[in-house]
């Protein structure tokens, strides 16, 4: 065999092996049927935590747990936390949250 035969075959034979590992990693993942990823089943978690929260503040309002003011107090901070810029953009005259309003909330997250 000619040297140069033998080193575009070595060259060749490296490349296929290097393809084939390659392969290896992304073919089961692209051909898997898994569950929805762990990001979207983390905001599903999130979101259901801050109705959670909407609710107990609603409940302490109607119980007479919660002033007014402590109320509105608690509900801009949701509004904070929820948000997640710091309260800039949190609504500051909103004092009741419904579920239809945490559900077009959850959409737009």
């Amino acid at each position: 065999m000619d040297p140069g035969t033998v080193e575009s075959f070595t060259f060749w034979a490296i490349a296929l092996a290097m393809t084939g590992v390659a392969l290896a990693f992304v073919l089961p993942r692209l051909f898997s049927r898994s569950a929805p990823s762990d990001a979207a089943s983390s905001a599903t978690a999130t979101i259901e935590a801050y109705r959670a929260q909407a609710a107990d503040l609603d409940r302490d309002l109607a119980a007479g747990a919660l002033a007014e003011s402590e109320y509105r107090q608690a509900k801009q901070e949701w509004w904070v936390a929820l948000d997640g810029a710091g309260g800039a953009d949190a609504p500051p005259a909103l004092i009741r949250i419904d579920a239809a309003d945490c559900a077009h909330l959850g959409v737009s997250l």
